[in-house]
């Protein structure tokens, strides 16, 4: 899977340094997108932004983060840079995402990246196709009962 996301990158160099990817799944109730909105908002209208720059929030730069029912649960600072990343919370949560991390090279960062995104996938279900980032103009799909088949 770090091979799906390394070939993405490089097809889409900008996507690499580009993008924050947020996945959220509710575990036992229904939630609209206004709702959802809302939330990622600090419950203030989507409209304003609560932060002029987002990624301060999350701890800037290469941040891996995990919440749950409210509260960050788990979070590594600086996961590009291996021997200097700083890891706060749950170690277990983040355990597969260290291991992937210590079989790559020091220096292999693109890997590392691509490590984030394969992680990501294989916690949630949830990956990004590379056809997706060809189109131009596409529509953004949002599903409502991603987990029914």
């Amino acid at each position: 899977m770090i091979d799906h996301y390394r070939n993405l990158f490089n097809r889409q160099q900008w996507f690499e340094d580009g993008l924050s990817w947020t996945v959220v799944q509710p575990l036992d109730e229904e939630i609209t997108v206004g709702d959802l909105l809302w939330r990622l908002n600090g419950g203030r209208d989507p409209e304003e932004r609560i932060m002029e720059y987002p990624i301060e929030k999350a701890g800037g730069g290469y941040t891996m983060l995990y919440a749950a029912d409210g509260k960050i649960r788990a979070r590594m600072r600086n996961f590009i840079f291996t021997r200097h990343a700083i890891q706060e919370g749950d170690p277990s949560i983040l355990a597969e995402f260290r291991a992937m991390l210590d079989r790559l090279d020091p220096e292999d960062y693109r890997g590392k990246r691509s490590a984030a995104f394969a992680f990501i996938e294989a916690s949630t279900g949830m990956g990004i196709e590379a056809e997706w980032l060809d189109v131009e103009e596409a529509p953004v799909i949002i599903l409502d009962n991603w987990n029914e088949t």
